[in-house]
């Protein structure tokens, strides 16, 4: 775990989802058992109307009650749906405020403070940047006039300006025509690298 965001908002909003869900779940068994009776009543006009023992106006009544108790359970099923669906949006805000190394690693720099307010609607912030340090590559630009001796599979060294008593060795793994242009960067042209 890298970094949290304060989730007591994000926390609250799938807690209060969770609520609505259940008592929304709640309503629908309710409606489900009246939806049944309001079936076994219009079932009963029916029959008692095939014995002639009813009035028609009962028999419509009691259908209309069927049918409006259908419509209630389907409302709150379309209701359970969409709230399910809200719940589950929420759900992976929540787990957006928990941000994890995508890689073990050292981290080499931090870019922001905490406090700080990232805005994210365009490109994704840099909050931090993990390297592992064990291994590295290395880009640098050879004279032309020096490139030719250069060959995949050489030995390399290096300094870094911070300790130039330290030397780095590694292996030459490829030469490229010019060095790779970091993105935003335009490429300049002409020379060799």
């Amino acid at each position: 775990l890298l970094v949290e965001i304060d989730p007591s908002i994000p926390r609250a909003t799938v807690e209060a989802g969770r609520a609505e869900l259940a008592g929304l779940r709640a309503q629908l068994a309710e409606q489900q058992a009246e939806h049944e009776l309001a079936r076994r009543q219009y079932a009963r006009q029916q029959q008692m109307d095939r014995d002639g023992s009813t009035r028609l106006e009962d028999v419509q009544t009691a259908e209309a009650n069927m049918k409006a108790a259908a419509a209630r359970v389907a409302n709150l099923r379309a209701q359970i749906d969409q709230t399910g669906s809200r719940l589950r949006g929420d759900e992976a805000k929540l787990g957006f405020t928990r941000i994890y190394a995508p890689i073990a690693g050292t981290v080499i720099s931090i870019d922001v403070k905490q406090g700080q307010t990232l805005n994210a609607t365009y490109q994704t912030p840099t909050i931090m940047r993990i390297a592992d340090l064990a291994q590295m590559t290395v880009w640098t630009q050879v004279s032309e006039a020096d490139i030719r001796r250069v060959k995949p599979g050489m030995t390399g060294r290096f300094t870094t300006l911070g300790d130039d008593e330290r030397a780095w060795a590694g292996k030459i793994r490829q030469i490229l025509p010019a060095p790779p242009k970091p993105a935003g960067e335009a490429q300049a042209s002409g020379g060799g690298q």
